[in-house]
Order: C-alpha cells, then structure tokens, then sequence
C-alpha cells in the first residue's frame, strides 16, 4: 500500500500495511475510514484554500531537494552576471583559509598566508576551496550525504549511480570518490590492502586485482616453501637432497627469502596508497558498462548487486590461496624427491 509509513490527518498515528484508508476526493489527504467517517469531511482546511494536493512526505523531500538545487543555480547564474568572468579567472584563493583576494594582493586579507603566484597553483587552490566547501555541506542524515547524486563522474556515470554501485560504506567512499574526481588525486590509505589486498579485492568484487594480488603473494611465497621442506628433509630421509641443497646454499636462500618478504611489503603499500583509486575507477567502469549493456540508465538494484560486497568471496579466495599454497608445498616436495631418485640432488 503507498500510503504505509504515511500518517493519518485526524489522528495522527502512522498507517501500517493493514490499515482501511481513503482519501478526500479533492485534495487526497489520507485518513483511517473510520477517522474520516468520524469528522464527517476532510479536515485539510489548508489544501482546500490553496488549491493543492496533498504529497506523501517523499513528494515533499524530492520537491524540497528539487527547490533548493534550482535556488542554487539562480544564485549561482546571479554571482555570475554581477561579477564578470575576468575579475572571477583573476581572484587569488588562499591554499589555507579558501578566502578570496584581489589579483593583485600577495598575501591573504584574512589569515595573512602568502598567495600563489602562479596561475596553476592558484588553479588548484580553486579546486580544493570547491571541494572543501562540498564535504562542508555534506549531511550524513540526508541521501548521498547532500551530494547533488546528478553529478557527472565521467564516462556518462553520475554520482548517485557510483553510490548504488558502492553500497555498504558509501559514507567513507562517497566523499573519498568525489575528492579524487575534483583534485584529481590518487592517494589514499587503505588499511585493509596493506595486511591483506586479495581480501579486500575480493570483498569489493574486483575480480582482476583480486587474482593478481593473490598470485605476486602466492610466488613471493615460494622460496619459504622451499627453505621449509629442506628443513623438514633433516628428519625425512626421501629428502635428504633437497635437504643437502638447502645446507649448501642457506645463505642465498634466506637473501632471497628477505628480498622476497621486501617486494611483498613494497606491493602491499603501493596497493595500500592506490587501492581506493583502483577502487574508484573500477567502480565508474563498472557502471559505464552496465549502462552501455543496457542501452541507458540502470536500477538501483542491479547495480547493487552488481557492486556491492561479498564476504562469500573473501572466504572463497582465502581457500583458493590455502589450497594453492598447499599444492606448491607438496609439488616442490615431489620434484625434490624426484631429483633425488634420479641422482639429481
């Protein structure tokens, strides 16, 4: 029923999905039938002088949304013809407080921080003001946080789209993903992608970077597997070669095994400081395909289940990655024994 959640005008309690509820013929205000057989009319003296129609409150919502954003842009459109496009391209941006100065001015009127000299910087200077001043207004009681959700992300993708793509954990990403778009940054921390990227590749979804990741582990793994069946070779007498090959050459192995364990730190943070970039642009390619698919715009709830997260995939992976693990521990163990049988080692 559309009126669920609504509330009644003659008594005010909320209509639930089995509730008996009519409406005023001429204004549309809901009531329970019994309330309104009760007052004998509608008690929405106000619709009625005005002419209007009642709206359920996410009429009201999307109307108030709709007002404010054409409000903004008449504002916006009336600075504009109030102050010519040459003194706005020439006004300096403070890099400290976002305030604006005259051309000519070498420090800023406000705080007193020296202003760019250079128009690239002030330039930047301008983007970051613009972005500071959205995460200002963002409100986390609001849908998509007051973020306008018609903002193009690029590659016809729009930020309400990128959201319903994201879905858990929009409050983090959404702002992240929009700061990336206005400064053109790339660098973030991503504390999950420095202890373990695969698992958080697979939890986004992100198939590709989620085998890569898994397999530059897996490989950099390899001479600690070797080391560890030499060891056990001491006490197994099928692997005294393999053994014998690592007494011999124990020191180029525990060089490799460092070298190894560096590289993997290295990958770890290079993935930890661009793991949200691959994220963000994984997540507007995602939603550009799905809308080229299509042939135009895509529900919400197939870009949720599209995106999203998966903890099923994480498990999955974490299987994958023991499993193969094991495979190369007991394969390694076979060419050794192997060698050995046949006078290699």
């Amino acid at each position: 029923m559309k009126y669920t959640g609504e509330k009644c005008f003659s008594c005010g309690e909320t209509f639930s999905a089995d509730d008996d509820v009519v409406v005023c013929p001429e204004c549309g205000t809901p009531y329970h039938r019994s309330c309104y057989k009760d007052a004998g009319k509608c008690l929405n003296d106000a619709l009625h002088e005005s002419g209007q129609s009642w709206q359920s409150a996410e009429d009201e919502r999307k109307a108030a949304l709709s007002s404010y954003h054409s409000n903004d842009s008449a504002q916006n459109a009336s600075e504009n013809e109030t102050k010519s496009p040459d003194a706005a391209d020439d006004e300096k941006i403070c890099p400290r407080c976002f305030a604006k100065n005259p051309p000519e001015a070498d420090k800023c009127e406000d705080c007193g921080f020296p202003l760019p000299t250079d128009k690239e910087a002030n330039d930047a200077a301008k983007r970051m003001a613009d972005y500071a001043k959205a995460v200002e207004g963002m409100d986390i009681n609001k849908e998509y946080f007051g973020f306008n959700p018609e903002e193009e992300f690029g590659d016809g993708v729009k930020l309400g789209e990128v959201a319903q793509f994201v879905g858990p954990n929009t409050l983090y990403y959404l702002p992240l993903f929009k700061r990336m778009k206005d400064l053109g940054t790339k660098v973030s921390f991503n504390l999950i992608c420095l202890i373990c990227p695969y698992f958080h590749f697979a939890y986004r979804k992100m198939w590709l970077w989620t085998v890569i990741s898994a397999i530059i582990a897996v490989i950099l793994n390899l001479p600690e597997i070797v080391y560890a069946i030499g060891m056990t070779g001491e006490e197994m007498p099928m692997l005294s070669g393999a053994a014998k090959l690592v007494y011999e050459n124990e020191g180029f192995i525990k060089e490799l095994i460092s070298m190894c364990s560096t590289v993997d730190w290295g990958v770890r943070i290079v993935l930890c400081l661009f793991g949200n970039w691959l994220y963000y642009r994984y997540s507007i390619r995602s939603v550009s395909r799905e809308k080229q698919r299509f042939g135009g715009p895509v529900s919400p709830q197939r870009l949720g289940a599209k995106g999203g997260v998966s903890f099923l995939s994480v498990i999955l992976t974490a299987v994958i990655v023991f499993v193969t693990s094991g495979i190369l521990l007991f394969g390694s163990t076979f060419v050794f024994v192997y060698m050995q049988r046949m006078g290699l080692l």
